[in-house]
């Protein structure tokens, strides 16, 4: 989408807007299925009596104001980007089911997903991707309608650590903290975020079995994780980094790796060698850990550290954490703002990582082994590879 609409419409979108924002996702307008109202009392409603009060409509009004929230992303790329590899949308028509779950015994609550998929028929690659810290199933629509376009199936789970599924009063503490990870201890779901994608992965059957237009669309043979931020740190142990236990997943062919963690105490350097499935990790120049601080530099240390798998490395100069709207929503509480540009080389570098390695495309191949978005960015962005 692109331009705002006015009057009435305008507010109703605005509302709709921050209700995702809050969630830390995004989905466009009309795709969502709860409410608009429903979504609003869910993360505005503090005291949980089913009403906004004066004060929390007040509350509302202000967050938007000084926070941002505008989900307003462009769906093309820029006329003089065009002419990269898979730079618009693909020729699918796409749809989405918000209302997939997965159970087991040993877990407390089902897993909810999403499924982002062609409306085409046929069985079709499978990307399994995993949200940032307190994200869920319902952000990162930029990339997953995209993907989809250019034939794939997309699944999002919503992770233990998703605001969507905190309280009403710590979803409000979460938003207005200035340092969220004080208010709340994400760390405790590393281990579970990982098996997770297991689970997906092994349930392939049951979530065909629950939405009639996934049957026969889910390829078992060609499977690829990302994730990103810390969906990038559950990326990794499902491609093997080991923190003492074992989280590997079988049977992944690529992983994507979008603003990723580098080593630390816990992720030792030698603990990377073990990643030897194919892999392209994204960063830019302004991307610092929402947590630590740490600059780019420390996630360039992820791609230094893999085995040449293949492996490939996209640095945009100037891209934040959002990585140009990656998430669906723009602002401080997104990471960043849009950049529609910086957005652009992230949907051609990855839906080409993915043709390569998921597709065997030989253009998608050759597109990697080029220096054609450095040249076409004129060196805004700039992919780096290493081979066996």
């Amino acid at each position: 989408m692109s331009g705002h609409p006015s009057g009435r419409n305008h507010w109703k979108q605005l509302l709709a807007s921050i209700a995702v924002g809050l969630s830390f996702g995004s989905v466009c307008q009309g795709q969502e299925s709860r409410p608009l109202m429903a979504n609003i009392l869910e993360r505005y409603d503090s005291d949980g009596d089913g009403r906004l009060s004066a004060s929390e409509r007040r509350e509302m009004r202000n967050q938007f104001r000084n926070r941002g929230g505008d989900q307003q992303i462009a769906t093309q790329p820029p006329a003089e980007l065009r002419s990269l590899y898979a730079a618009a949308a693909g020729p699918h028509a796409v749809q989405s089911v918000t209302s997939l779950e997965l159970t087991e015994p040993a877990r407390k609550q089902p897993l909810l997903l999403r499924a982002t998929y062609p409306q085409s028929t046929g069985r079709f690659p499978v990307i399994v991707f995993s949200h940032g810290a307190f994200g869920s199933k319902d952000a990162y629509d930029p990339l997953a309608r995209h993907w989809a376009s250019h034939g794939y199936v997309v699944l999002q789970p919503t992770h233990g650590d998703s605001i969507s599924l905190m309280a009403p009063t710590i979803k409000v503490s979460v938003f207005r903290s200035k340092n969220p990870f004080e208010v709340v201890d994400i760390n405790k779901h590393w281990r579970t975020r990982a098996e997770e994608i297991d689970l997906i992965v092994r349930s392939f059957d049951k979530l065909e079995s629950q939405h009639a237009a996934l049957r026969g669309k889910l390829d078992a043979d060609r499977i690829a994780v990302g994730g990103h931020s810390y969906g990038g740190q559950t990326t990794q142990l499902v491609g093997g980094l080991h923190l003492g236990v074992d989280l590997k997943v079988p049977n992944v062919q690529a992983l994507l790796m979008l603003s990723p963690p580098g080593p630390n105490e816990q992720a030792r350097e030698a603990m990377y060698r073990r990643l030897t499935a194919p892999t392209l990790v994204v960063t830019g120049s302004r991307d610092n850990s929402p947590r630590t601080g740490k600059g780019y530099q420390w996630r360039f240390k992820t791609y230094d550290l893999l085995p040449a798998q293949p492996k490939y490395l996209l640095f945009i100069e100037d891209a934040e954490h959002n990585l140009g709207g990656i998430s669906g929503v723009t602002g401080r509480i997104a990471g960043g703002g849009e950049e529609p540009n910086h957005l652009t080389y992230v949907r051609s570098a990855t839906t080409a990582f993915w043709d390569a390695h998921l597709k065997s495309e030989t253009a998608a191949r050759a597109f990697l082994a080029s220096d054609q978005i450095s040249e076409t960015s004129k060196q805004q962005a700039k992919l780096t590879r290493a081979e066996n």
